[in-house]
This record gives C-alpha cells, sequence and structure tokens, in this order.
C-alpha cells in the first residue's frame, strides 16, 4: 500500500530503498532555508519550494525515484541587472545505486543518484534539480528590459578616433608620419 505525506514539509532525509519497495509518494513543500545553494545562485528566492516524488521498483530491478519539483526565484537579467522572475519546473526519473559502479548498469534511461547510506538527503536531491532547471543566462524577453538603458556591442560611432568634432587626436601625428613626403 503506497505510503502518502499530506501537503506539508518534506522529510529531510528518507531510506530509498524501503520507500521504493513500499512503492510510497510524497508530496509537499521544502522550506527554502534548506536549500543554501538555491539562495547562492538566486538573490530573491520563496518561502517554500513543492516537491511530488514516488518511489518503486522498475521493471529492471532498479529502485527509481520519478517525480517533479516546481518553484519560482529571482534572477539578476544579465541584460540590464533588474530582477527576472523565474518558474523552475524540474521532472525527473533517477535510479538509486549504492557505489558508482552500480550506476554502469543502469538503463540509458535513468540518471543515477548515489546513495551511500540508509538515509539519503531528500532536500539536497530536490535542491540539485532545482539547480539543474535554472537558465543558462537569465534574460528578460527581448525589448522588455528596463528603459533608459543603452547598449552597444563594438565601437560607438561617435567616440571613433578623430571622428568627433572639436576633440584632438592624439594619433593625428602618427598620420603625418605615414604620408610621403
Amino acid at each position: 500500500m503506497p505510503i502518502v505525506t499530506p501537503e506539508s514539509s518534506l522529510p529531510h532525509t528518507v531510506d530509498v530503498f524501503k520507500l521504493a519497495v513500499q512503492g510510497a509518494s510524497l508530496s509537499g513543500q521544502i522550506e527554502t532555508a534548506h536549500l543554501s545553494r538555491l539562495g547562492e545562485v538566486a538573490p530573491v528566492v520563496p518561502d517554500s519550494v513543492h516537491a511530488e516524488l514516488e518511489f518503486f521498483i522498475g521493471d529492471e530491478g532498479f529502485a527509481e525515484v520519478s517525480g517533479s519539483v516546481r518553484g519560482e526565484v529571482s534572477l539578476s537579467c544579465q541584460r540590464c541587472l533588474g530582477q527576472l522572475s523565474q518558474v523552475l519546473n524540474g521532472k525527473f526519473t533517477l535510479g538509486a545505486v549504492r557505489k558508482d559502479e552500480d550506476a554502469v548498469g543502469l538503463p540509458r534511461r535513468l540518471d543515477p543518484w548515489l546513495v551511500d547510506s540508509e538515509s539519503s538527503d531528500l532536500h539536497a536531491l530536490i535542491e540539485d534539480e532545482l539547480l539543474l532547471n535554472l537558465p543558462i543566462v537569465a534574460l528578460h524577453p527581448s525589448g522588455a528590459c528596463e528603459p533608459g538603458l543603452r547598449f552597444s556591442f563594438g565601437e560607438d560611432e561617435s567616440n571613433v578616433a578623430g571622428k568627433e568634432a572639436g576633440k584632438d587626436n592624439p594619433f593625428q601625428i602618427l598620420e603625418q608620419l605615414k604620408k610621403p613626403s
């Protein structure tokens, strides 16, 4: 009979293999205060993130964990440096293994989850999945950056040496040296 937790706080550690044999399902929140690595990359994080997990023994005989995580964070747009709200949605299916060597036997559809003791850190797993769903570069959609900011790639035409009216060009002397006498 599956074990289902109420919509509350998920436990910090679990026995993955025991839950897989029981066919357990867990669903609930994790306070982001327990997710320090996520707080390091996102300036603003919500109070909690949501996760749903199913533990079972797969057709190949491996303990598997299938689930999803959801949370919203605030990142800095790399174009305008303004705040950017980003929803992180991740789905995953993992095969629990006790040693790195056991991961070689996992089916290709499963990513390995190294579980080296009776109790595994569930919060770390969920935090890993959230981090994997961060964008490579956080950017507002094109044209949505804060107005009034100007960006340039390459030389600014008004500031090219010798083209700006009324300014002395320190390289004019070199121009004279290039001319044949």
